[in-house]
């Protein structure tokens, strides 16, 4: 569903070509000028590469640009960060430009501008055109949503927007703005969240962190840990210790030191991990939590979101079918339960091919893969539409 280029490929011998869509080796129709000791993978078009005088680029035809590098990072909104042969950061471009000001030091570009540090050690952005923006800080960090945090020469933070307009307030720290509210410690050593309107929430928090899926974690006063919402209300629970919300779950630590997770209703799961009998449990990720107990490291063990846990190739058949949903298909004799838990990790799965695909490619595929689900396995999903499970995917 993404735009197809040729893929690395390691030779028999050690170096690297690539291979094209159609299967074809450059280093077949090249010849030994497109065999590299190193190559990234391709973003916007081109691949960085390593040859015999330093680092460059080629595009998708083989066809390599005239600059040499010491490094150089992939190209990102339309910008390639790269060290010259002198030690200097700078910026190429896709027409083979190089913006170069003597930067000690830089940022890829993120929201139209990249961070960078002088020789005389001042930091400041520099922008798509290539220009160097007026203000000059001690310390600044990536664009995120239209700000970024910057520390001033005095050493208060606060943040500057792409107009290059700073904030009117001052912070003793202030972090980067995420879902529309950036975390900021004040003077007085409080914490709390200011919205892009430069809004205060009303709490006051011992620290604070970034939010995700709409919540984010805060330690209040007395070191219990809970949730805050974007409208400044509070889930109804308190942890020894929480975790950022991922695909819909929380991992928190309870006050029996039991460790569990909650979802977006602020409702626990019955399951309960002692910290004593696990070497690790993760947070949620391909519609599942996977975990490994001290009892029996090597066995994989997850963790669905209807608190089913799954072990050894059941576990693994999961993986495959979030790698590939028509893995589903080649299962045979499922059963209720494991049916609607490989759903649930097949719509994590479009959820996550959402965010990256074309729509009409996306729509068409996720349409394709209910109706195939509907034809194959029409009774189970009868079953779990009865049972209030079942949501079609054009609806979720």
């Amino acid at each position: 569903m993404k735009e197809k280029y040729p893929c690395p490929i390691k030779l028999s011998y050690g170096q690297y070509t690539f291979k094209n869509p159609d299967g074809t080796l450059w280093s077949d129709v090249y010849g030994e000028k497109a065999v590299f000791t190193y190559i990234s993978d391709f973003h916007e078009g081109f691949a960085c590469v390593q040859v015999c005088d330093g680092r460059t680029f080629v595009d998708c035809s083989g066809n390599l640009l005239e600059h040499r590098f010491l490094s150089a990072d992939n190209f990102q909104e339309g910008f390639a960060r790269v060290v010259l042969k002198n030690h200097d950061y700078a910026f190429l471009d896709k027409n083979g430009n190089v913006i170069e000001h003597g930067f000690k030091y830089a940022s890829g570009f993120r929201d139209g501008f990249a961070h960078v540090e002088l020789k005389n050690g001042d930091c400041t952005f520099v922008d798509r055109n290539g220009d160097l923006i007026k203000h000059r800080f001690l310390d600044t960090r990536d664009f995120h949503e239209g700000f970024a945090a910057v520390q001033l020469k005095n050493g208060d933070w606060t943040f500057i927007d792409a107009n290059c307009e700073l904030m009117k307030h001052k912070f003793k720290y202030a972090s980067n703005f995420h879902q529309g509210f950036a975390a900021v410690k004040l003077k007085s050593g409080d914490w709390t969240y200011v919205d892009t309107n430069g809004e205060f929430m009303r709490h006051r928090f011992w620290s604070a962190k970034d939010f995700h899926e709409g919540f984010a974690v805060v330690e209040l006063k007395g070191g219990y840990r809970t949730f805050v919402d974007t409208d400044g209300n509070f889930v109804a629970h308190k942890f020894v210790d929480a975790n950022d919300f991922h695909e819909g779950f929380a991992r928190v630590t309870l006050r029996n030191g039991s460790i569990t997770f909650m979802d977006a209703n602020g409702n626990l799961m019955k399951c309960r991990f002692e910290p004593s009998d696990y070497i690790s449990l993760n947070n949620f990720c391909k519609g599942l939590a996977q975990f490994r107990s001290k009892f029996d490291p090597e066995k994989l063990q997850v963790l669905d979101k209807y608190e089913n846990i799954w072990e050894g190739d059941e576990a693994n058949q999961l993986y495959k079918i979030y790698s590939d949903p028509q893995q589903l298909f080649e299962l045979k004799n499922i059963d209720k339960k494991y049916f609607k838990t490989a759903l649930s990790v097949i719509k994590q799965k479009l959820v996550d091919m959402e965010k990256s695909s074309p729509k009409e490619k996306f729509e068409g595929y996720k349409a394709k893969l209910n109706e195939k689900i509907q034809e194959k396995f029409g009774d189970l999903v009868e079953e779990l539409r009865q049972d209030r499970i079942y949501v079609k995917y054009r609806e979720y």
